[in-house]
């Protein structure tokens, strides 16, 4: 399967289901899994994150950059339900800088309102600071034109802000999008400077836990720690680490078999008694997860060494 044909499979799944924002990265779980597909097609990176421009320890984010058809994007997706709208500024006109979403309530209340950003000047200021962070790790990135688009889900009714040029569209209209950009001229394959660099863009730190939830956040701790059935503590830097998986024989089972991923594509196994892993979400949440109910990390940041 192409990857054209794994990112449009991906945005179908978000057309038709209103999604949190944990449930969504679970419906990606291919997508997100390999985290930086990679075919003859182009290359696509799932939640591509940089540091804040002035907030230390904070982040900007997107949901995709997707190099495809000789033409690179960025994608952000919104699964939203009911009219979306602009306000509406009486002796002004329309304010473009947010968006209104009008629904009923899920239990049948009365219609109510909320006020959105509007998601593509959000992506656009993403991406000019974005191409700051990448020109510093390649300066051929500042040459670089990237497309923002937003595609919003079926459920929602967009007829009032939809514009197919500007790229405030339908997910169902984001393969037309991409072909209607595609320039016969340019080659349909990322040069290998742009994959490189496409390696060094963080996304956030993972872990998927036992009850298959994805809770994604920056891993406080710079090792993994955890003790072997030899009484031995060991710690694995994650900055060396492309991913972790444990597998369990039962509820009861004297320890995890744990198999880690280098960033190089090397496996190594270990056996797990116990350890535990420290992660921040927003703001000052900071979650414990003892690593007996976790069954994958993926690292992003920590990996990056941002910090």
């Amino acid at each position: 399967m192409s990857l054209i044909q794994r990112v449009t499979r991906a945005f179908q799944t978000l057309s038709t289901i209103e999604l949190d924002e944990q449930s969504r990265f679970g419906a990606l779980g291919e997508l997100y899994a390999e985290r930086l597909l990679d075919d003859e097609q182009g290359i696509c990176l799932t939640n591509p994150i940089i540091p804040h421009p002035s907030k230390p320890g904070r982040f900007l984010e997107s949901d995709f950059l997707l190099f495809t058809q000789g033409n690179l994007f960025c994608i952000e997706i919104k699964t939203y339900r009911g009219r979306i709208s602009y306000p509406y500024l009486p002796g002004i006109g329309f304010d473009d800088s947010r968006i209104l979403q009008e629904k009923m309530g899920n239990y049948g209340e009365a219609l109510f309102t909320k006020e959105h950003g509007n998601p593509l000047k959000k992506t656009k200021y993403f991406l000019h600071h974005l191409k700051a962070y990448l020109s510093k790790i390649d300066p051929r990135c500042r040459k670089l034109f990237i497309y923002p688009v937003v595609g919003f889900s079926e459920l929602a009714d967009i007829s009032a802000i939809y514009d197919f040029e500007a790229g405030m569209i339908s997910t169902t209209h984001l393969p037309a999008f991409f072909e209607w950009h595609c320039d016969p001229a340019r080659p349909t394959q990322p040069p290998p400077w742009l994959r490189q660099v496409f390696s060094q863009i963080p996304t956030w730190d993972r872990i998927l836990t036992t009850r298959g939830e994805w809770i994604n956040g920056v891993l406080l701790d710079r090792e993994l720690v955890f003790q072997g059935t030899d009484k031995r503590v060991y710690r694995l830097p994650y900055a060396e680490l492309d991913r972790i998986s444990f597998q369990r024989a039962g509820l009861f089972s004297a320890y995890d078999q744990l198999t880690v991923t280098a960033l190089g594509g090397q496996t190594t196994s270990f056996q797990s008694v116990k350890g535990e892993l420290h992660l921040r979400r927003f703001g000052n949440d900071t979650q414990t997860h003892q690593l007996r109910n976790v069954r994958s990390i993926v690292l992003g940041v920590a990996n990056k060494r941002l910090r």
